[in-house]
Parts: structure tokens; sequence; C-alpha cells
């Protein structure tokens, strides 16, 4: 009886190894700056600092280097600065839809 039990958990450790491996070599973009890098934005709110706009989930104030930020315009996120989202306007127009658009 003992024998099927360490032949089960046997192949379970074997599973479980390989899964392991194949998770460590893989890249994670799951969290930090490139989680947000790339992601277009819609402004939702704008003031004198910049704006904000949800993504991921959350509220993020928005910085824009090149000027005033304008309510419902579309922006790209080019670098994470503490808790800023800088954001630029120059891409393409077919880029994805914004996250956080309503």
């Amino acid at each position: 009886m003992t024998a099927p039990v360490a032949m089960v958990a046997g192949v379970a450790a074997v599973i479980a190894g390989r899964v392991a491996t194949r998770t460590r070599g893989a890249p994670s973009t799951t969290t930090g700056r490139d989680l947000f890098v790339g992601q277009v934005l819609t402004v939702a709110r704008t003031d004198e600092q910049g704006g904000q706009a949800m993504a991921e989930g959350a509220w993020w104030n928005l910085r824009h280097p090149a000027g005033p930020l304008e309510q419902g315009m579309r922006v790209r996120v080019v670098d994470v600065d503490g808790l800023h989202l800088v954001v630029s306007t120059d891409f393409a127009s077919t880029d994805p839809q914004p996250q956080g658009a309503s």
C-alpha cells in the first residue's frame, strides 16, 4: 500500500520541479516599471501638476514634461518616477485601445 503512495508523491514532486524550473526562466512583467511602460491611457482628470488616469485598477498621477494635459487625451506611459507615470502624447494613431477608457 505504501508503494503506490510513494509513486504518486514522486511523480508530483517531479512535475512540481519542472513547473518551478520553467517559471524561474520566464521574464516577469507583472510588477514594477515594465508593467506600465508602453500602456496607452486616457487622462481622466487634470490639475496644475499634470493629471490622473486609471492604470491596472488604481489611480495614478501623470506627468507630461512637454506641457499641460487635457481631460480625454490619450497618452502613452514612457517612464515611472516614484508614484508618477511620465507620459507622452507622441505616438501613432494605430495604437491599441487605451486602458481606463469608459
